[in-house]
């Protein structure tokens, strides 16, 4: 399947095999051709992930030209990829690798898994260290082994705030449009309220079910030395599996005083 993401002003695309082994080829640095051969390595021997290793092309909608890569260090670890990008010393300054680098992580955002996205900088490359500042990176007061750490998390890990307020607004909405039912327009007979009764209950355990998950979350969020958050499902996991277990019981409980009301 062919992956492809379109800029404003480029085109970025994984590099195949053979054209990652001619970049080799006509690279002068040492260095370059070591991370190339490793990018090249991961491709091979993990073609899953392939995506993951190579590097992605960086080519002007304008002209077709190549001006340089981008690339992720492997597959996600404790939810984060790390991200590096080079470009063209004739294209630097032009706001192309700033551009590059919003597409890449807004990409690998809406991949399974990704929470985190981490970048390492020469601790003297004060121009990567703003294109990351840019993009939204900020420093863990870590230093990694090219130099000091920038992390970005992903927006969608923010949002637990608006979400509750959201669920609180359809919560109130519902409990409301329960009420008017009991009382309006259902009969005004033991069963009406009967249904009001049990209607508004459900929707307001429903919503207390939704902040105790949010809090059961966001309690158990472990942050590693390294900066990198660890999220720990288990306990709200355990939380759903016993309300429904509960929910299922009490009905079977109180079957017998319902026939006798």
């Amino acid at each position: 399947m062919k992956v492809e993401i379109k800029t404003e002003r480029l085109t970025l695309r994984p590099m195949s095999d053979g054209a990652l082994e001619a970049l080799m080829e006509r690279t002068d640095s040492d260095e370059l051709r070591s991370a190339y051969g490793e990018m090249l390595d991961g491709c091979r021997r993990d073609p899953e992930n392939r995506i993951w290793y190579a590097p992605w092309e960086m080519v002007r909608n304008d002209g077709g030209e190549s001006i340089g890569d981008v690339d992720f260090k492997g597959p996600a670890r404790n939810h984060a990829v790390e991200i590096g990008y080079g470009v063209q010393p004739e294209y630097e300054g032009r706001g192309y690798t700033t551009e590059a680098v919003q597409a890449m992580t807004r990409w690998a955002f809406s991949q399974k898994d990704v929470v985190f996205v981490e970048a390492e900088t020469d601790p003297g490359n004060k121009a990567s260290q703003r294109i990351l500042e840019k993009c939204g990176f900020v420093p863990d007061g870590t230093m990694g082994e090219e130099g000091p750490r920038f992390v970005l998390e992903s927006p969608m890990t923010n949002q637990t705030p608006i979400y509750m307020l959201f669920g609180i607004a359809i919560g109130v909405l519902i409990c409301f449009l329960g009420g008017l039912m009991a009382v309006d327009i259902v009969p005004r007979k033991a069963t009406g309220a009967a249904l009001g009764v049990v209607g508004m209950t459900s929707y307001i355990a429903a919503g207390i079910q939704d902040v105790a998950s949010g809090w059961l979350i966001d309690s158990n969020i472990t942050v590693a030395a390294d900066g990198v958050k660890h999220y720990d499902f288990g306990p709200v996991a355990i939380f759903w599996l016993a309300a429904a277990v509960i929910s299922f019981l009490l009905p079977l409980l109180n079957r017998g005083k319902v026939k006798e009301f």
